[in-house]
């Protein structure tokens, strides 16, 4: 049985394939070196160049040598040196901070499961324990208020409520994902993930800590909560 094959451009996987048809891709120029794949059984994402094979290389012509003439000839200059990669357009960096800027949580999810969880990271997927990191104190709270007397009337529309909020926000950060991942491909990985380790981040209980505070704010003032915001 052949082994079947995964590839992943700009966040989105790709397969299952048989290896002709990655051969054929690497061909077509539809993967390239940069891709990630990876083949069933491997619990990590490589680069299509380390896939012995795929890329076909090819033997430099044979080099006829002529016979060897003396000749006198006016010293040359050394050849400058070559200059440094520019660096990235700043419309491009003040673009993509804009959207790291008004999601500090998404930000931290997006390091998270690429440093953590990569196949979640491929997938435009929040790291595992996203959910606990941003609700799990009210969840615990609800249990502990539905086994006190007051009953599962408060924790079941509770968990149901906090559960619909979560997936709505795996609907935000997909999005949210598609957009930052135009300007990615734009920038470079390496320089976009520079930029994101500088940027504004919520980690773990702050998360739910930003929340709490900006819903109640929200409703103190009468005004739009940071969770109704989330929903727009």
């Amino acid at each position: 049985m052949a082994t079947s094959w995964y590839y992943s451009r700009n966040g989105t996987e790709h397969g299952p394939i048989t290896p002709n048809e990655l051969k054929r891709l690497a061909e077509g120029g539809e993967v390239v070196a940069d891709d990630l794949v990876r083949k069933d059984g491997m619990e990590k994402w490589i680069r299509a160049r380390q896939v012995k094979g795929l890329f076909a290389t090819t033997s430099p012509a044979p080099v006829v040598v002529p016979a060897p003439q003396i000749e006198v000839s006016a010293p040359q200059s050394p050849a400058p040196p070559s200059s440094p990669a520019p660096p990235p357009d700043q419309s491009l960096v003040l673009g993509l901070y804009d959207l790291l800027r008004n999601e500090p949580v998404f930000v931290d999810w997006y390091l998270s499961a690429y440093h953590h969880s990569f196949d979640r990271w491929s997938r435009c997927e929040p790291p595992a324990g996203a959910l606990w990191s941003r609700w799990g104190v009210t969840i615990v709270i609800s249990w502990i208020v539905g086994f006190s007397g007051v009953g599962l009337a408060v924790t079941i529309p509770t968990n149901i409520y906090l559960l619909w909020r979560f997936h709505s926000e795996q609907q935000r950060y997909k999005e949210w994902r598609r957009q930052v991942d135009e300007y990615v491909h734009q920038i470079g990985l390496s320089d976009a993930l520079a930029l994101m380790e500088r940027a504004p981040k919520v980690q773990g209980f702050a998360q739910f800590l930003q929340y709490t505070s900006s819903l109640v704010a929200g409703v103190s003032k009468g005004g739009t909560s940071y969770a109704e915001q989330d929903d727009s």
